[in-house]
């Protein structure tokens, strides 16, 4: 039976915006050598989860139920997938997560690994007092960082051969992958309900769109067409980047569920902006488009399904410059309900996620 697939349209049938990383439920962890090790827990039953999803603020509350008679002790741990240093992006970096227990807030340990082919080299840039996790505090803006800016010759010198720093014209910049993970003990109660808040702000994608982006065929055809391009030699570095881009795009957006007739209403934005000659002059004829990332299959770790599912979306209401309504688009196995002009809600019951979850937001500038 083919799967029903729902779009949320916010602002003609309803209608936000905010590098891609993906952000994961909670998972039963076990604390092994070479790093946190994710495992099965079978024991513990994920009664209810209630996931807020907004471009700003991301909030996860859990009820867990320990259901054998005596209590669990386990690693419990929050991964972040792997992420990389984006130009177009600031921080935080995953750097404001927060955690509850009981409504109680909790400390959690951390565990930051920065990987270079594979390798965890954070050892060394720890041996040089550079912060994996924010990748130096590099400052994008400023295409710099002071962490790697103040150490002597040879210690740049190490890090740049092993594959840490790369040599970008007259700056230096940060190129390994950070893998983080935020990961506490956890005594789940024999027979008892556990309460599980977290939060933190997102790091979403974001690009500019043409009318023929929305246009599964039409993104199919530019990818063929930058890879003739790359076939054929002239400009291979700026060839290999164009097609990165266009690949990365086709992904992103290949799983936004986006509906025609909310394609036809982005790409009616496009061509208003186009006759607008104050927007042509500026070069503004685009509209953006932000997604936040989060990973749902991570809590199958659990006992499964999870009892009662609820997904919040959250939108602005208009963009603050331009004023024009915010539309969101994302995939859904189910009916989706409107609550108001920008708050839409998703259930299942016995739910068992089977894919990951990409919320977007299309914008007007």
């Amino acid at each position: 039976m083919k799967d029903t697939r729902f779009a949320v349209l916010l602002a003609i049938l309803a209608a936000a915006l905010s590098p891609t990383n993906l952000a994961a439920n909670d998972s039963a962890a076990s604390v092994a050598a070479g790093g946190i090790q994710l495992k099965r827990e079978s024991r513990i039953t994920m009664k209810s989860e209630k996931l807020f999803i907004s471009r700003d603020k991301v909030r996860v509350e859990y009820e867990f139920l320990n259901e054998t008679p005596q209590d669990i002790t386990t690693e419990v741990a929050f991964p972040i997938p792997e992420y990389k240093l984006e130009f177009d992006a600031a921080e935080p970096f995953f750097n404001d997560f927060r955690l509850w227990i009981e409504g109680s807030e909790l400390k959690y340990s951390v565990e930051v690994k920065a990987l270079v082919n594979g390798a965890d080299l954070a050892p060394l840039l720890a041996k040089y007092n550079i912060d994996a996790a924010s990748f130096g505090h590099f400052d994008v803006g400023d295409n710099h960082s002071d962490e790697f800016a103040k150490l002597p010759p040879a210690a740049k010198d190490e890090l740049v051969r092993a594959g840490l720093f790369q040599v970008d014209g007259e700056e230096t910049v940060p190129v390994w992958h950070v893998l983080k993970t935020y990961h506490w003990t956890q005594i789940f109660p024999a027979g008892k309900i556990l309460h599980v808040r977290h939060e933190y702000t997102p790091m979403a994608g974001f690009n500019f769109l043409h009318a023929e982006d929305l246009n599964d065929a039409a993104r199919k055809a530019k990818i063929e067409e930058a890879r003739r391009k790359l076939s054929a030699g002239k400009d291979p570095q700026s060839d290999k980047y164009e097609l990165e881009g266009l690949t990365y795009l086709d992904d992103r957006l290949s799983s936004a569920c986006i509906e025609p007739s909310l394609a036809r209403a982005i790409a009616a934005r496009i061509n208003a902006r186009k006759a607008d000659p104050k927007a042509v002059q500026n070069y503004n004829v685009y509209v953006g488009a932000t997604w936040v990332d989060y990973i749902l299959t991570t809590a199958n770790s659990w006992k499964t399904p999870i009892g009662d599912f609820e997904l919040t979306v959250e939108k602005p209401a208009s963009n603050n410059s331009s004023g024009a309504p915010v539309l969101t688009s994302f995939c859904w196995e189910g009916p989706v309900e409107k609550l108001d002009a920008t708050h839409f809600v998703a259930r299942a019951h016995d739910f068992v996620p089977k894919d990951e979850l990409h919320v977007f937001f299309f914008d007007t500038f």
